[in-house]
C-alpha cells in the first residue's frame, strides 16, 4: 500500500488536532500507523507483545498531520506487532489534550503495509532486541576499536528512522 505522506493523500483531519481538548472528532478518519509502542511496559519490553496488561501508544498520520493515539480501553483489533504503514479507520474518536482515545467500538484495522517503513521498524526491533553482549563478543582488533562496535549500525538505523519522518 502507498505511504500517505508520499502519495499526496490525507489532510482530512480537523486543523490543529494537537490543540483539541475534551472534544469528539465527528466522522470517519483513515489514518496510517507509523509506530506502536506499549507504554505500560518497561523500556526493554516496549516493542514486545505483552503477556497481559498493555497500553498502546500509536503514532499516526493522515499524510499531513502527525498525531498520537492511546488505547483508552483495550482494543483487541490492535496489536503491538502491526506492520508500519497499516491503515486504521477511526470513527468519532474522543480527543483529550490533542491525543486520540481509542476504544474497541471506534477502531477498525483495514490492513496494508508500507515496505520502507516496515523495513525501518524491523531494523529498530532487531537493534533493540539484540542481546547486550552480542556486539562486544567479536574479540580483538585495534585498541579502542570495540568501544563503539555498533556505530556503523547505529548510523544506518538513524538514517532508516529519518526515512520514517
Amino acid at each position: 500500500m502507498a505511504d500517505f505522506r508520499s502519495a499526496g493523500a490525507g489532510g482530512h483531519l480537523p486543523a490543529a488536532v494537537q490543540d483539541m481538548h475534551k472534544q469528539v472528532m465527528q466522522g470517519k478518519f483513515m489514518l496510517q500507523l507509523d509506530e506502536a509502542v506499549n507504554i505500560a511496559a518497561g523500556i526493554k519490553d516496549r516493542y514486545r507483545e505483552p503477556a497481559h496488561n498493555r497500553c498502546l501508544k500509536l503514532h499516526l498520520t493522515d499524510g499531513v498531520q502527525q498525531l498520537v493515539a492511546v488505547e483508552y480501553r483495550h482494543c483487541p483489533a490492535l496489536g503491538l506487532l502491526m506492520p508500519a504503514g497499516i491503515k486504521l479507520l477511526l470513527v468519532n474518536p474522543a480527543v483529550r489534550r490533542g491525543m486520540l482515545l481509542l476504544q474497541p467500538e471506534n477502531v477498525v484495522v483495514l490492513g496494508g503495509v508500507v515496505e520502507r517503513l516496515e523495513a525501518a521498524r524491523q531494523a529498530l526491533l532487531q537493534h533493540i532486541n539484540k542481546p547486550a553482549g552480542e556486539a562486544a563478543a567479536g574479540g580483538g582488533g585495534e585498541a579502542g576499536a570495540d568501544l563503539h562496535p555498533d556505530d556503523a549500525e547505529d548510523k544506518e538505523l538513524e538514517q532508516q528512522m529519518e526515512l520514517m519522518d
